[in-house]
């Protein structure tokens, strides 16, 4: 089963994703932001981690950044999800080796099928 980690400050949207997630047979943790996601990798290594791209407490970017130094983290693939499509700030992630940025306001299935590519 793969397990994720979704990290989104909004409370509704992280329940809606949550439960789209499981109803997929996802295993999934979730975190309000970077500081409380990180706290949850050290006991935990998830297989993919959604992340949002405007949280609080640590930012997306500090985050994805922080954690792709890390050699027990660098490895895992990072998929942004955003309700924002700002072209600069897609560029700063993929940069980063983010394996995709995807847009909230499109279909669920399009983030389902991007987990599911990410192991072919």
């Amino acid at each position: 089963m793969t397990h994720i980690l979704l990290i989104d400050d909004n409370h509704f949207v992280r329940t809606c994703i949550n439960r789209l997630l499981k109803n997929e047979n996802f295993m999934v943790e979730t975190a309000e932001n970077g500081v409380e996601a990180l706290n949850i990798l050290k006991s935990s290594t998830p297989d993919v981690i959604i992340c949002d791209t405007k949280i609080h407490q640590m930012d997306s970017y500090r985050f994805v950044k922080t954690i792709k130094t890390m050699e027990t983290f660098r490895h895992i693939p990072v998929i942004m999800y955003t309700a924002l499509q700002e072209a600069r700030e897609q560029k700063k992630f993929m940069a980063l080796g983010v394996a995709c940025y995807l847009n909230k306001c499109r279909s669920p299935e399009i983030l389902i099928n991007s987990i599911n590519h990410l192991f072919v």
